[in-house]
Order: C-alpha cells, then sequence, then structure tokens
C-alpha cells in the first residue's frame, strides 16, 4: 500500500502478512482494504485496524461513496454491507 503526500509516495507498513485485495480510501485518515482471509481493515492514519472478519470467505473488492456505505464483495456470492 502506497500513500501520497502531494509530492512522494511512501510505502505504508502492514500489521500482518495477510494479501490485500482491494482498497477504498476517503482521505489520508479513512481507508479501508480487504484481505483474501475474509478481513475488512481500516486505516485512520496511522494505524491499520481489523474491523471485520468472516471465516472462510475471500474478500475480492471493496467499494462505496463514504466511510458509512461500503460494500464488500466475496467469494460463493458473499455480499457484505457496512457497517450494517
Amino acid at each position: 500500500m502506497l500513500r501520497w503526500n502531494g509530492t512522494d509516495w511512501s510505502k505504508l507498513t502492514f500489521p500482518n502478512d495477510d494479501n490485500l485485495t482491494s482498497v477504498v480510501a476517503f482521505g489520508a485518515n479513512s481507508a479501508y482494504a480487504t484481505s483474501d482471509n475474509g478481513r475488512i481493515y481500516r486505516f485512520n492514519g496511522t494505524n491499520w485496524t481489523l474491523i471485520y472478519e468472516l471465516t472462510g470467505v475471500q474478500f475480492y473488492s471493496i467499494a462505496g461513496t463514504s466511510p458509512a456505505d461500503l460494500w464488500v464483495a466475496g467469494n460463493n456470492g458473499n455480499i457484505i454491507h457496512w457497517p450494517q
């Protein structure tokens, strides 16, 4: 995962070795990522936090209009609407 500060790109550290599959950002302090281990993470500008996990599912994509309206698609027809 890379971050643009207006001048340069920098690599963000991630807390584990999950394979990230998709990212959506609503600003420098509000990004969300999915993994192929059925996890959703939130980046607050400083740290990543695991906010959701569904065992046995692979998440492929995340999209939305705001942090209050996120959609996640996974294998076997799994669709999650976050935060509901």
